[in-house]
């Protein structure tokens, strides 16, 4: 499941954000579905969002470079792609867990 929402998120905000470049905005779009599945959840998802984040950047740079991932070149693309959508997630399910934990915790 959030590995779907993850993508849809990442190819959503990639396509309808405007006046920021797709590749940005789809990393935005992994750090939103990382944001929502910690500020909704009690429990913590590192491993899965990290997998899911990291797959949808991968997906992401397939896709965008397809002539370089098919001639080999497109390894190092890859490698960033999965890296920094990865990390954007895993940040995003931090910062959500976080939120969720001040505004639930008693004064």
């Amino acid at each position: 499941m959030m590995l779907l929402v993850t993508t849809v998120l990442s190819f959503v905000a990639g396509t309808v954000v405007p006046l920021v470049p797709g590749n940005v905005a789809g990393l935005l779009g992994v750090f939103a579905a990382g944001f929502l599945l910690g500020a909704v959840d009690d429990d913590r998802h590192y491993l899965e969002v990290g997998l899911a984040s990291a797959f949808a950047g991968v997906l992401t740079a397939v896709l965008g470079n397809l002539v370089l991932t098919v001639a080999g070149l497109g390894v190092p693309i890859l490698a960033a792609g999965a890296t920094a959508s990865g990390v954007l997630g895993l940040l995003g399910h931090y910062v959500g867990r976080d939120l969720r934990d001040g505004l639930t915790r008693e004064l």
